[in-house]
């Protein structure tokens, strides 16, 4: 039952996304594409920090309860990978153009696109799996 919670999560989180991206352009705009991704990034962005707050104070309120809250905490999870969606579409979208307009034909298109990625991986994952995760697995276990 929880691969499907998180698999709806993450299905809310995208149709999330390519509906605001769609708002968008059915509201007129007709900049350029990176604008519109930053613009839905930040749309994105304060209306689930709005929602987030208002579901975990229903949330809190329904624990003390003692009521369910997991479908309010999958709906926190699915505002939550809307944000970084739309975030991680803009930087992806801003480092492509980046890299095309400063390095076209010079072969570097290849480094700059696949590089940055690396050396974040390479310096978030060891923070996670040594901070984030063991908190995790031990709020798991009580």
């Amino acid at each position: 039952f929880c691969a499907y919670r998180n698999v709806s999560s993450i299905s809310m989180a995208w149709c999330l996304l390519f509906w605001a991206e769609w708002q968008v352009y059915a509201l007129g705009y007709t900049g350029i594409r990176i604008g519109a991704c930053l613009a839905i990034a930040l749309l994105v962005t304060v209306a689930s920090a709005v929602a987030i707050l208002a579901l975990d104070v229903i949330a809190d309120e329904l624990a003390r309860a003692r009521h369910n809250t997991r479908a309010l905490r999958s709906m926190i999870l699915s505002l939550g990978l809307a944000v970084g969606f739309t975030w991680e579409r803009a930087f992806d979208m801003g480092l492509d153009k980046f890299s095309l307009h400063h390095f076209s034909g010079q072969g570097h298109h290849f480094l700059l696109r696949h590089i940055p990625p690396l050396v974040l991986s390479l310096t978030v994952l060891p923070a996670w799996s040594w901070y984030i995760l063991p908190h995790t697995l031990q709020k798991e276990k009580s």
